[in-house]
C-alpha cells in the first residue's frame, strides 16, 4: 500500500515537473519573441544571435526605449507607433463587431423566447385536433356500423311487412 502511494505521488510529481518545464519553456519563448519584435522595430536586419546577446546581457528591458531616445531619426519609431495605432483601431473595430454580434444573439434569444408561448399553444391545439380527429373517426366507424344495421333491419321489416300484407290479402281473398 505504501509502495503504491509512493509510486502514485512520484508519478504525480514527475507530471507536475514536466508541466512546469513546459510552462517555463513557453514563457522563455514568449519573452524571446517580445524582445525579437522590439529589436525588429529598431533594427529590421537583426539576427537571432543579436536577440540572444541582448537577452544574455540583460539589456532587453531598455532596448526599445534607449534606441528611440538616442536615434536622431525617429521615422522608424513613428512608423512603429502608426502601426500600433492602426492595430489598436482594428482591435477596437473587431471588439465593436463582437459586441454587435453578441447583441444580435441576445435579440434572437429574446425572439425565440417570446415566440415559444404561441408555438406551445399551436402544438397543444394540434394535439387536441389530432385527438378530436381520432374521436371523429371512431364516431364515423360506429355510425357506419349503425347505418348498416339499420339498413338490414329496414329491409327485414319491409320484407316482413310485405309478406304479412300478401298473406292477409290472400287470406281475405280466399
Amino acid at each position: 500500500m505504501k509502495r503504491n502511494m509512493h509510486l502514485f505521488w512520484s508519478r504525480k510529481f514527475m507530471e507536475l515537473l514536466r508541466e512546469y518545464r513546459t510552462q517555463q519553456e513557453r514563457c522563455k519563448e514568449k519573452y524571446w519573441e517580445r524582445v525579437h519584435r522590439q529589436l525588429k522595430i529598431i533594427k529590421p536586419d537583426s539576427s537571432r544571435e543579436d536577440v540572444d546577446k541582448i537577452i544574455r546581457l540583460g539589456a532587453d528591458k531598455s532596448v526599445f526605449a534607449n534606441q528611440l531616445l538616442t536615434t536622431r531619426s525617429t521615422q522608424a519609431a513613428k512608423n512603429a507607433l502608426a502601426d500600433i495605432y492602426d492595430k489598436h483601431d482594428e482591435i477596437l473595430r473587431l471588439e465593436e463587431s463582437i459586441m454587435q454580434l453578441h447583441q444580435l444573439f441576445i435579440d434572437v434569444q429574446l425572439l425565440v423566447r417570446d415566440q415559444q408561448s404561441p408555438i406551445d399553444i399551436i402544438e397543444h391545439n394540434a394535439y387536441e385536433t389530432h385527438s378530436d380527429v381520432q374521436a371523429g373517426l371512431e364516431s364515423l366507424k360506429k355510425a357506419k356500423k349503425w347505418q348498416k344495421k339499420y339498413r338490414n333491419r329496414a329491409v327485414k321489416i319491409l320484407v316482413f311487412t310485405l309478406t304479412a300484407a300478401i298473406t292477409v290479402t290472400l287470406i281475405v281473398l280466399l
